[in-house]
């Protein structure tokens, strides 16, 4: 006979036993939430008597609840999982579970009193700190109702937060028999799905040649909004700051949803005998072994190579192998807690050391043929096109997504063929042992190939992303083709992206390594940024790809994400806005605003110059025919693997002038530069380093821009090759 007992009363008696905890949780939260706050506001008393520090102070409140803290954080991360433990723990003894289940009361009635009462003593005192905490903000006159209105959202966040780490470490209590090894159970159910989306993509990057992270695979954004620790601390962060939005908000009630309900369906079939073995369901050990062994080993495999700083993939399959025997005797040591039954469960060590090294295989030998994949053309509706070069030539503003500016704007549909036919040369290259990846070391002949990002955005609405070796001439052709395009140069090129309105300063950065305000008004700085827009759309790609920069605009934008402590945005620059002599409206405008063009750096204005060789450069003469030139006043000396030649003579420093340029990568970079360079000092006290010619080529004539009466500034844009 099913007794009459209401669950209140179950859950007041079940609340009663665990005082304790509701002790213990009710000081926690006291001590770090309103002690916390008021702790922090009274420090920062006088910040809030100044309006101009007060709004930072006023904005963080929200914080304080539920996230400000290392403190909050664990709090919210550790009491949950006591709550859970401490309300199922009867289940992991005998002698317990069979009285309970001996009273006339249905299971899902003491499921439910255990379960509410653990929900209870978490949230009541949170919320009561939590309203106290807004009370101490209010007395402190820094309450609104836009503020109210944040530090509710925080509170929520940080209960729910709480629910997701609550609802899975109660799964975990019905899963294993033993309240140590709900522990580690609890571990797992948390953080599971990131274990196995984070194996997927660091052995995507270990063994696929034209792999790039950048965009977040559908597996990944899965894993984020399924797994609890990820879904915590996006409840945490995103309620602090005002951002909790709907789709983190159904994630988190679906994985409540599944958590509670597996919870249940475990509850009411769990077996009296279970108590005090480590799983309640022998049948369901060594499919548990399997499943969290082998994406385990592999993790730990992976993280000591990164500890050690192995790069080489030959050693993740051992230490992979060796990690999965030793998780699988560990595993059979928990489960039985007897050394001479490690190798009880022997078929399932073999599945999970053969399930390992088949992973491994797949990705070492690309099995799926990622690397060489390439869609149908027929499936393509756009690809992007973006060259490592131009990470080193563009700077975009804040404003520009990264997404965007970092991965590449896609190309207007009658060149996708173009690019196709780019990839395939990819490809081919990566057939003959050239990849992208080499290209970060010193053996990858960038005179040859540029490393080249191309995505695919399919029909099917995913977007697939390689990166390619190709050869640098069809590179340099399939831009040539591109830059015809005035929609592309549009989106590619930053001036473009820049809100006029944003504009505080331009600057101007000479052949000197100086730089020199713009003392325009509003109307010029329009006038000057027209000129250069009309540049960039009519200049040959010739002279983007091969040209050298004769100058460098700096504009000064303020800041989307920083302010002042007075409540102003902060400023930031945005350089690298190169000028060529071919960019005739600007130059012309910059002369008409005072500027003078300068076809050379002028030896009198020269202090002293240094000369520093490789040591492959010095030991087989490549600049003999220069060194021999030069007068007995310049003295030479050899520092490691260098030479250094450094003279004040007013002939050597005429000399090594003609040797010397400026460093311009260009658009899809320049290799004709060598590894020697030299540092000048200026009579005027500045210094700046400058790169050399190639030995036996004619240098170019070197081409500045001096404005009158100029205001120099130390700070330095333009970057030149220190190679």
């Amino acid at each position: 006979m099913t007794s009459k007992i209401s669950c209140a009363r179950l859950i007041l008696e079940d609340i009663r036993k665990r005082s304790w905890l509701a002790a213990l949780t009710s000081v926690a939260f006291f001590l770090i939430i309103p002690v916390n706050t008021m702790l922090y506001l009274s420090s920062r008393s006088a910040e809030l008597a100044r309006p101009s520090s007060r709004s930072s102070i006023v904005e963080s409140l929200p914080g304080l609840l539920n996230g400000d803290s290392s403190f909050i954080f664990i709090s919210l991360a550790l009491l949950p999982v006591l709550a859970a433990l401490t309300g199922f723990s009867y289940i992991h003894s005998r002698e317990k579970l069979d009285f309970y289940h001996s009273l006339p009361v249905r299971r899902e009635k003491w499921f439910a009193s255990a379960y509410l009462s653990g929900l209870i003593i978490l949230l009541m005192p949170y919320l009561l700190c939590a309203v106290l905490a807004a009370g101490i903000g209010a007395a402190n006159g820094i309450m609104s109702p836009e503020i109210a209105a944040d530090c509710t959202l925080a509170a929520a966040g940080g209960i729910l937060a709480m629910f997701v780490i609550y609802n899975s470490c109660v799964l975990a209590v019905m899963l294993t028999g033993r309240t140590a090894t709900a522990l580690l159970a609890s571990l797992a159910v948390m953080v599971y799905p990131l274990l196995i989306v984070s194996n997927f993509t660091s052995l995507q990057a270990t063994f696929f040649k034209t792999y790039s992270s950048g965009i977040v695979s559908f597996p990944e954004k899965l894993a984020l909004h399924i797994s609890p620790v990820s879904l915590f601390d996006a409840l945490i962060s995103d309620s602090a700051g005002g951002t909790l939005g709907a789709l983190l908000l159904i994630s988190t009630a679906l994985v409540s949803v599944l958590l509670i309900t597996g919870a249940v369906l475990l509850y009411r079939m769990y077996p009296s005998e279970a108590a005090g073995n480590t799983l309640p369901f022998p049948l369901a050990a060594p499919i548990a072994k399997v499943l969290i062994c082998i994406p385990t080993a592999i993790f730990i495999a992976s993280m000591t190579q990164e500890l050690t700083l192995t790069s080489e993939t030959l050693w993740l399959l051992p230490l992979s192998l060796f990690f999965a025997v030793l998780l699988c005797a560990v595993t059979e040591f928990i489960y039985h807690n007897d050394m001479k039954m490690l190798l009880k469960g022997w078929r399932s060590s073999l599945i999970t050391i053969g399930g390992t090294a088949l992973i491994l295989c797949i990705f070492q030998f690309d099995l799926t043929g990622y690397d060489t994949y390439l869609p149908e053309r027929g499936e393509i509706e756009a690809i992007s096109f973006h060259p490592d070069s131009f990470s080193q030539y563009f700077s975009y503003p804040e404003t520009v997504p990264y997404y965007t500016s970092e991965l590449g704007y896609f190309v207007p549909a009658e060149y996708t063929d173009l690019l196709y036919e780019l990839a395939e040369n990819g490809i081919d290259n990566l057939k003959s042992g050239i990849n992208a990846q080499d290209s970060y070391s010193d053996d990858f002949d960038s005179s040859r190939y540029a490393a080249v990002l191309l995505q695919y955005k399919l029909s099917g609405g995913n977007t697939v992303m390689r990166r390619y070796a190709v050869n640098i001439d069809k590179a340099e052709n399939a831009l040539r083709e591109l830059l015809q395009s005035e929609d592309y140069r549009r989106d590619i090129f930053p001036i473009f992206h820049v809100d006029r309105s944003d504009v505080s300063d331009i600057y101007l950065t000479n052949l000197y390594g100086q730089e020199e305000a713009a003392d325009l008004d509003k109307a010029q700085y329009n006038a000057l940024l027209d000129a250069y827009e009309k540049d960039v759309l009519s200049v040959s790609a010739d002279t983007l790809i091969d040209g050298t920069p004769v100058g460098e605009l700096t504009l000064y934008l303020p800041d989307p994400y920083q302010a002042d402590t007075a409540g102003e945005p902060m400023t930031i620059s945005l350089p690298m806005l190169y000028i060529y002599s071919d960019y005739t409206n600007t130059l012309n405008l910059l002369e008409d605003y005072g500027c003078t063009l300068r076809s050379e750096i002028d030896p009198q204005e020269v202090e002293s110059i240094t000369f520093t060789l490789s040591s492959d450069s010095w030991q087989n003469g490549d600049y003999g025919e220069l060194v021999s030139s030069l007068s007995d006043n310049a003295t030479v000396t050899t520092y490691n693997e260098e030479t250094r030649i450094e003279t004040s003579d007013p002939e050597d420093i005429s000399l090594i002038l003609e040797y010397t340029e400026p460093y311009s990568a260009g658009i899809m970079g320049n290799t004709s530069f060598s590894s020697n360079y030299v540092d000048i000092w200026y009579r005027n006290g500045n210094t700046f380093g400058y790169a050399t010619q190639a030995a036996g080529e004619f240098p170019p004539p070197v081409v500045s821009y001096m404005c009158a009466n100029p205001v120099f500034i130390d700070s330095v844009h333009l970057l030149l090759n220190r190679a």
